[in-house]
């Protein structure tokens, strides 16, 4: 009977500790964030977004010039619909931390989709439970996973106008005590479609009224003509033979206020383009240079409710003139640390939680001086 009795004793201490961390949970929920449990060490930085600027300020005769990079026409494209460096993933029996997303297809693309793929780095885990992948609603991954690189794909079928990506985790199980914790990089939504090339450019009203041409120049070599058109009217239509320059204005091309779509097939073969660039040219010579991020609510509410600071940091590779730099984020003037005057090399600019919000922000460059502005990170910490 003394067997028994240990047995008693023993479940009525099980039972009084879950009880009490059940109290303790709903006065002081777990949140899997930096200085709890689970999360990086207070006072690490968090990285939200990195990106590129290239040229702002005041230039003479300088078009306003977007990289395209270097792609196939007639094969599967990619195009990434969203980027966030870092993710922190949790689950306990007290709460823990989930990411969703809203992820829009931009409807140029329905007639071309074949499906999203989701990729991502598991950095570090202690594999207690699952990291589950949901797209609307559905499973898509349910796995325990060690440290790796991870894709998921969905296919065509499943994917609507606006969707939900879900990212959780999993409970630890009988391991009351713990957390099941995965720290996600370079997690990524990609959108696959083709074979047809198609690119996206914003023209606001200031440009529509100050345009005067667009060119398309590339290093291109293939095995069929490459059709090239801007909103479904054909400017070119050619084998690619090595350097090409395609040039278009308001008589070829009936440009409109927003996005415009430039389109490239192969109706026979493929055709690889090298270094292509898109470039329009206005009657103006001040360049501002418009980025987006998102920032996720997890992300904010540490900025929001445990006083983190933001951190702009750019990176100025040359400075071909001189000045005062302007940087708004969502329409609010950030101020450059220190002097106050842009030096080459990285530069710091800060900004609090009435700066920024939950999900997509804007970043604006703009200035009187000339400066070419490589990398731009978005960071988080205290």
């Amino acid at each position: 009977m003394k067997g028994v009795d240990d047995f008693i004793y023993v479940l009525v201490i099980a039972l009084v500790l879950i009880a009490i961390f059940t109290i303790v949970s709903v006065m002081w929920p777990y949140s899997g964030v930096p200085g709890t449990p689970g999360g990086p060490d207070i006072g690490e930085n968090i990285t939200v977004a990195e990106l590129s600027i290239g040229e702002v300020g005041y230039a003479e005769n300088q078009p306003k010039s977007s990289p395209l990079g270097t792609f196939t026409v007639g094969e599967t494209q990619t195009n990434e619909l969203k980027k966030v460096p870092q993710l922190e993933i949790s689950a306990g029996w007290f709460g823990g931390n989930k990411e969703t997303f809203k992820i829009e297809i931009p409807s140029y693309y329905t007639d071309s989709l074949r499906g999203i793929v989701i990729a991502f780095n598991v950095y570090d885990t202690n594999q207690y439970g699952n990291l589950n992948v949901r797209w609307n609603g559905k499973d898509f991954y349910n796995e325990k996973v060690p440290r790796g690189s991870y894709t998921v794909r969905v296919d065509s079928n499943y994917i609507d106008d606006v969707n939900e990506l879900e990212i959780s985790s999993d409970g630890p199980g009988l391991a009351f005590w713990a957390a099941t914790v995965y720290t996600l990089r370079d997690f990524k939504v990609n959108l696959e479609y083709g074979p047809s090339k198609l690119i996206a450019f914003t023209l606001a009203q200031s440009d529509l009224d100050a345009f005067t041409k667009g060119e398309l120049e590339f290093i291109g070599f293939g095995t069929s003509n490459l059709r090239v058109k801007i909103n479904g009217y054909k400017i070119w239509d050619q084998v690619p033979d090595g350097v090409e320059t395609i040039g278009f204005n308001y008589t070829d091309v009936p440009l409109r206020l927003g996005e415009n779509i430039l389109s490239l097939d192969c109706p026979t073969g493929q055709a690889t383009l090298n270094n292509a660039e898109l470039s329009v040219y206005v009657l103006t010579n001040q360049i501002t240079r418009t980025r987006s991020f998102d920032m996720t609510e997890n992300h904010y509410n540490l900025m929001d409710q445990q006083a983190y600071t933001g951190t702009l940091r750019f990176k100025v590779d040359s400075i071909n003139r001189p000045g005062e730099i302007s940087i708004e984020l969502n329409g609010n003037a950030l101020s450059l640390a220190g002097t106050g005057i842009v030096r080459q090399g990285w530069n710091t600019a800060t900004f609090d939680a009435s700066d920024a919000m939950s999900g997509s922000n804007t970043l604006e460059f703009s200035g009187n001086g000339y400066w070419d502005i490589s990398e731009v990170q978005v960071l988080i910490g205290k």
